[in-house]
């Protein structure tokens, strides 16, 4: 066993310590042994040797004979366990058993103690287990799991108090946890008042800036939490990291906003606002400058440019832009513009929809995407276009709501398939509110057929709606050549068609 030196052990416990009870360690009966002259033990009826390891008098003794010097021993099982230094009780501190027990004057240590220059700690002579935030008679804090100072950034609350501790130690200086979007600690306790200049409350940056936001790809706006005066607006107050600043103009119609000009930003990365240099902690999102060419028509499905939905489900659309060769089509900034049909807007007491307008931006595909509910019936048109270029609209797409589903399609023939001539029958089932439009023709085609170029025309399958012989393969190209089967529901709002 190597060399131990105890550093400090605690007055105050951490977290619930519980007493345990020092038991006798195992000895040898004075009835049943004695020792001889030569100070070995002995059976007292024999006079013969004791075999093993035996505790007499206060002495180890191994196979009769005084334990041998310069040699540990542990003797004894739980806390009744002591530790033996040649024939004697080891004394001072001494850790033991790859140092997951520890020692003093041969007994288990009571209560908690810190050993191996505060990197272990025991209690009651066991090695800790699990998280213990721990003070030391000094007032100093450590945090330890399963017995050893706790590696890296880890925060731990005790007494209602939360520190940040770093290797086990509380952290120097100011670091935020975690990283990027943590609090503030400053060393070891959550950041409070003026620190390296700068204000904190409760572990957050103190800023006068509510918020920043990229408008365009040299555009960047900032608003306060307080009005500010134009006057007091200057360039060389804002800094962005990777960018340049070169002016700064109040927002007419904002008293709290500040426009700034940029250089070209980095579509998608993410930028930083420094503030009369002080850090606020404010974040943006940079803006592609490439100008789309054109944009898509606005679908609901690859195939689909209008949805029926029941109220309170999200509805997701979608668009894509088309860029010139070999631009980037990440990171641009698109409109979607939702128009409510005799929305509340209009005074409708019978519509309490509302319009929305939102700027989403382009995945590396160019695909800007949308989700969005409405919580009444009613018809929404959606059109699209590349923020700032709204010449460039993408054609509208159309959602109808309603409490339940306007229409539903249920397969007859369920299990069927279509091979060698085999048929399936469909039922329409048009809700009660919608049987007169409906009554005008439903339209029927294959999504297969659906916006594809003619000789892309699948006609395998054809459909008959049962009132006549005469089948169809009903199809829609990107040329706007069509064939349909038209649908007539009944007074109930049903209607069938066979595929085969």
């Amino acid at each position: 066993m190597g060399k131990h030196k105890i550093v400090k052990s605690a007055a105050a416990v951490a977290l619930t310590a519980s007493v345990v009870a020092t038991a006798v360690a195992p000895g040898a009966s004075a009835a049943s042994y004695k020792t001889n002259a030569k100070d070995q033990l002995v059976h007292t009826k024999s006079g013969k040797l004791v075999k093993g390891w035996k505790v007499f008098g206060g002495k180890l003794y191994k196979n009769g004979k005084l334990a041998p010097a310069k040699k540990y021993k542990i003797i004894g099982t739980g806390a009744a366990q002591q530790l033996f230094y040649g024939p004697t009780l080891k004394k001072g501190y001494k850790t033991a058993n790859s140092k997951t027990l520890l020692f003093k004057d041969g007994k288990l240590a009571d209560g908690w103690k810190q050993a191996g220059k505060g990197e272990r700690l025991y209690k009651n002579g066991k090695l800790d287990k699990g998280y213990t935030v721990f003070n030391d008679v000094e007032g100093e804090k450590f945090l330890y799991q399963n017995g050893y100072l706790k590696k890296g950034l880890k925060t731990a609350t005790r007494g209602g108090v939360t520190n940040l501790f770093k290797d086990g130690k509380l952290a120097k200086g100011l670091v935020q946890f975690p990283a990027e979007n943590g609090k503030f600690y400053y060393n070891g306790k959550v950041a409070n008042g003026e620190i390296n200049g700068l204000e904190y409350e409760n572990g957050v940056l103190v800023t006068d800036v509510a918020s920043v936001k990229s408008i365009n790809a040299t555009t960047v706006e900032v608003t306060f939490k307080k009005e500010i005066k134009a006057d007091d607006v200057k360039a060389a107050d804002f800094a962005i990291e990777g960018l340049t600043v070169s002016n700064a103009v109040k927002k007419q119609s904002d008293s709290k906003t500040v426009i700034l000009t940029t250089s070209a930003q980095e579509a998608g990365k993410e930028y930083k606002l420094v503030y009369k240099g002080q850090n606020t902690a404010k974040k943006f999102t940079g803006i592609s400058s490439v100008i789309p060419t054109s944009i898509s028509q606005v679908e609901i499905k690859p195939y689909q440019t209008s949805q029926q939905a029941t109220v309170g489900t999200n509805v997701t659309v979608k668009t894509t832009v088309t860029v010139p060769e070999g631009a980037s089509k990440a990171g641009i900034p698109v409109t979607f513009n939702v128009d409510a049909y005799n929305d509340k807007a209009t005074g409708s007491t019978t519509n309490f929809n509302e319009d929305k307008t939102v700027e989403v931006y382009t995945d590396e595909n160019g695909v800007a995407t949308y989700s969005y509910t409405q919580y009444h019936a009613g018809e929404d048109t959606i059109y699209a276009y590349p923020t700032g270029e709204p010449t460039k609209r993408a054609d509208l797409t159309k959602v109808y709501w309603g409490v339940t589903q306007p229409l539903t399609v249920t397969d007859e023939t369920a299990g069927a398939t279509l091979a060698n001539d085999a048929k399936k029958v469909y039922k329409v089932k048009v809700d009660s509110k919608y049987i007169n439009a409906a009554k005008a023709g439903l339209k029927v085609t294959f999504a297969d057929n659906y916006e594809v170029t003619p000789d892309k025309v699948n006609y395998a399958a054809k459909i008959t709606d049962g009132k006549s012989a005469n089948y169809v393969t009903p199809y829609q190209t990107n040329i706007k050549g069509q064939q349909d089967l038209k649908l007539t529901v009944d007074d109930q709002g049903y209607a069938t068609f066979t595929v085969t």
